[in-house]
Formats: C-alpha cells, structure tokens, sequence
C-alpha cells in the first residue's frame, strides 16, 4: 500500500476527561494530518511570534528557493493552520493559543498543561494514583503503568536538573525500569502476588526477567488470584464461637484474626464469568440462587443474609436455620427484640431486576456501588453528602438518576451511591413522595399508582420448582441492546428468581438468550439481546427454557 493512499483517522475535539495515552495519540494524528499539507509541513519546525507582532515576525524566503513566498503569505498560511489546530484544542485555551502560540511545540507544551501532564516530579508522583479498575483487563492496567513511564522520562527540553546538572540528552528506558514497572503492577493487583509469582515460576526467574514472564504471568493471572484466595479460605477460620471459650486463656497470638474489609473481599465464580468480583464473595453473590448460597453457607459456615427467600429455600431442601446462641451467661435466659421486615419489593433498571427497600424515616435515596456497576448505570459526581441517625458520615461514590419499572409503572430515582449496603436500593422520603408510594404495616401491603403488591410474611407469592419452555406469540425482531418482555401464563401466580438457558433447536442455535438467573417481576420476564446481530422470532417459536 503505497503512502498516498494510507488515510489516517478522523481528528478529533479534545474533551476536558483525557488521558496522556489519548493526548498523545490526539497530537501524533494531528502533526500527521498537517506533513500531509505542502503549505503546513513548514511550518512544523518553524518558530514565529506572537498575534501582535507583524506577520508574527516571519520573513520572505531567499532567492532560488522554491516556491518562493512572501512574509504576508507565510502569515497567511500560519494563520490557516492554528486555526486548524485551535478548532480541536479545548474551549478554554483556543484564544490563548490563537494569540502567544510561537511554535507547535509550544502549542503541545500548553495542552499538555492545561491537563497537568506537564513533565515535572509532581506528574511522576502521580503514578502512585494509577490503580486497577473495576472491570480492566490486567494488559490494560500493565499499559497504562507503561504509558505514564515512558511519558515521565527524562529529556533535554523538560527543564529538570538530574543529579545537579541539566539534562542534555534524552532518556531511554532501561531494563531495571521495566522490570520495577512489572513488580509494580503485581503488587496494585494484589500484595500477595510477587511471594507467590516467586514461588511458582522459581525455575523460569533463573534465565528470564521479569519483563521477559509478564505476558505468561498476564494470562495466567486469573488463576493465580484464585489459587491465592483459595489458600487463604484455608487459612481462616470462619466459625465464630460465642458465649464461654475454653481457649481464652491464650495469648492473642494463638488466636485467629481475619479483616472483614469487603475491599478485599472476591467472589471466584463472577471472576470465571469475567463481571465484576471485587466487593463479595460466593455466599453473597448476586448471580447465585437463593439455595446455591445457602449450600456454599453451609460448605463454608459462614453466616449469610437473614432473607425471607433464602428461608423459604432451605425450608423446600429439608434444611433448617437455627438462631446462634445469646453471648450472655448459658445459663441465664434472655428475651429477643422483635424484629420485623423493612417493605420492598422488585422491579427493573433497564433488564437488570432490583430490589427496592423503603425506609420512611429516610432523609435521601441511597444506592449500592455493586448493583451501579452491575447494570452500567452512569454516575455523576455528588455535591451532597450522607449521614446516618449517630451522624457518622456516608462515603458517597457519586449520585445517580434513573428510571425504575414495575410492569407499566415508571418510577424516577435520585439516589447517591454508597459503596457497602446489603439491598440494591433504599428508597427514602423522597422516592414514596415522588412516586405516591404508599404502605400498610399491619397488611404488609405496598400500594404503587393502583397497584397492590404483597411483601413479607403475608405475601402470596408461590414458590415452585418446574421447566417450562418459552414461546413466540407473534413475529418480534429484537435489535442489539433491546429486550424481549414476555408475559406468559405460567407467571402468573409467581414472582422469584428464575433459570434461563436457550433452546438448541431454535434458528439462532441455542445463542440466544444468554444463560443466566434473573427474576420475573409483576408476572413478566425480561430477556435483553447483549449480542452484536439482530434476532428475528417467527410466531409460536419455542426459543427458551425457564425453570
């Protein structure tokens, strides 16, 4: 492919969120889209001066030279590429550069500041700043650690004394530094990781670098991660024994501490499935039934949520929960503080099934951080704050607004985003006003805009356990990103979590729907296309099964 006929990408407007990946990349284009212009490549290693000197101190060119032009017609030229270059800077320096641009230099200089990526101790510092994202691949986050390095080395127009003396030739980054940006990522991921990646690749650390095994180690991170946590499951104990002790007497150091930080906590199965895994684990899972996380409970004997649910589903198994026993003295019997559900009931963000819990006495709408991501909902920085009833401070993530759906009910939310809370949703003052919720104690009644929906002990809902097979009333084309609403009959008297698998006898193959647990709400099941094509449904199609 010859030269001429490589076209670059589109340039783009820098936006006031960039990265120093994206404003590199940004420039690079920009200096390509301006060689490929006879009458800008000049202009690349040029200097001039600024708007209010005179043609901005440009000269005419000397005789012979071709094509020979005039200082006005330089300036001409020079003025059309800044404003070239000025349309695609941000908004607020474009007239500062239009009017002291000297240089495209200068020009790269100034951007490049006006997003703190000025080459400074301070900007190197900032790699401390650089941490995994939620959902990132570990290539990615590896690159990025790369990125900031190789952006923050040393070079002769960076101003920085080295060692007492200025820099006067540019720096190449060194096999130390590659091998320190490697140990580096190990451990943001995980502290643990560089003990155990010792360990398990002893043999292959006697001939290779660190930088020569970060690809191997890359792919096999994931299961390094797992094998650590595992290890560490081990290491627990996750009984907690009350009342009398005999092993009390021993030293603190002959006793089992472990940290309850859900920071640290990872669930393995969302980490198989590649969704989000930090912030829980197996016994609180989401995508896990109500009796999967009783049977991993009862693996592990941990304690897990005290739901109406999870009870139902270890009544219908032949299990049973016992209350744990009162930490005053055995022998002294004690009274129990009655206790009573909270309202709530389910609804849908989009395809994603929720659980909404109201609290009257509420000031605001909070909103779990696992359930935001866990559906994509864009979040926006919060200006408010949170506090609760011993005015301890909330730490707010940020604040969202939505709309809720509970069958051909819309329900605005504004809630701010919190990091740790058991429900998806605690709806307060705001949202029952809003929305002209209403509620009976005594009935254990939620009324929503003439609906009425039953909640608690009282509740009417059945609970079964059968296979039904899904099927097309009518012709339906769903699109990428929609969903298909189906109400069947078998719905009807049910509203809990449900298993969908496709059939493989259907036209797509058994590629649509995707298998998982999700929930039937106000007697519908919504069942969204995450692929990239278009699905077509001919009328009576058996597509689905459900149990």
């Amino acid at each position: 492919m010859s030269f001429k006929a490589f076209k670059p990408r589109k340039l783009e407007v820098l936006t006031e969120n960039e990265t120093v990946a994206s404003v590199n990349s940004w420039q690079q284009n920009l200096e390509f889209h301006i060689a490929s212009c006879d009458d800008f490549a000049p202009f690349i290693e040029a200097e001039w001066r600024t708007k209010s000197v005179r043609n901005r101190g440009l000269t005419d060119d000397e005789e012979g030279k071709t094509p020979k032009r005039t200082a006005a017609q330089k300036c001409y030229f020079l003025n059309h590429l800044l404003g070239l270059v000025v349309s695609y800077c941000p908004e607020n320096i474009r007239l500062e550069i239009d009017r002291k641009a000297t240089s495209l230099k200068w020009i790269w200089t100034r951007v490049r500041r006006h997003y703190g990526f000025t080459k400074s101790e301070g900007s190197f510092l900032k790699l401390s700043g650089i941490k995994l994202q939620e959902g990132e691949r570990y290539e990615t986050f590896y690159q990025r650690i790369m990125s900031h390095l190789y952006d923050n080395l040393l070079t002769s127009d960076s101003g920085i004394i080295f060692d007492g003396e200025a820099v006067t030739e540019d720096e190449i980054m060194s096999p130390t530094t590659e091998r320190l940006a490697v140990y580096l990522w190990l451990t943001s991921i995980d502290s643990r990781l560089p003990t155990y990646v010792s360990r398990v690749y002893a043999h292959d650390l006697m001939s290779k670098s660190l930088k020569d095994l970060q690809p191997q180690i890359c792919q096999n991170l994931d299961s390094l991660l797992m094998e650590l946590s595992t290890q560490e499951e081990i290491k627990i104990n996750y009984s907690r024994v009350k009342g009398n002790n005999k092993f009390r007497g021993f030293p603190p150091s002959r006793q089992t501490s472990r940290q309850n930080s859900s920071s640290q906590k990872s669930c393995a199965f969302c980490k198989a499935c590649k969704r989000p895994h930090l912030g829980h684990d197996i016994s609180s899972c989401y995508h896990l039934s109500q009796f999967d996380r009783a049977e991993f409970a009862k693996a592990f004997n941990v304690s897990v949520e005290d739901d109406l649910e999870l009870a139902d589903a270890l009544e219908v198994h032949n299990l049973s929960i016992q209350d744990s026993p009162c930490e005053s003295e055995p022998q002294t019997s004690c009274s129990r503080v009655l206790c009573m559900k909270s309202p709530y009931f389910f609804c849908y963000f989009n395809t994603v099934p929720c659980k909404v819990v109201i609290d009257s006495g509420a000031e605001s709408n909070i909103i779990s951080l696992a359930f935001v991501q866990r559906a994509n909902i864009k979040m926006a920085k919060a200006c408010q704050t949170a506090r609760q009833l011993d005015k301890s401070m909330i730490k707010t993530c940020g604040e969202v607004n939505i709309d809720l759906h509970h069958g051909n009910v819309v329900m605005k939310l504004s809630a701010l985003v919190v990091e740790s809370m058991d429900s998806d949703i605690l709806a307060g003052e705001p949202f029952c006003r809003l929305n002209g919720l209403e509620f009976s104690f005594a009935k254990e009644e939620i009324y929503l805009q003439g609906k009425t929906i039953q909640y608690g002990s009282l509740s009417s809902v059945k609970r079964v356990s059968a296979s039904r097979i899904l099927r097309n009333s009518s012709p339906t084309v769903i699109y990428p990103g929609d969903f298909l609403e189906v109400s069947s009959p078998d719905f009807e008297h049910y509203e809990g979590e449900i298993a969908i698998e496709p059939r493989m006898d259907s036209p797509n193959n058994g590629s649509w729907p995707h298998p998982e647990i999700t929930r039937v709400v106000d007697c519908s099941l919504r069942i969204p296309n995450r692929s990239d094509d278009i699905i077509y449904l001919s009328k009576n199609q058996h597509f689905a099964s459900v149990r």
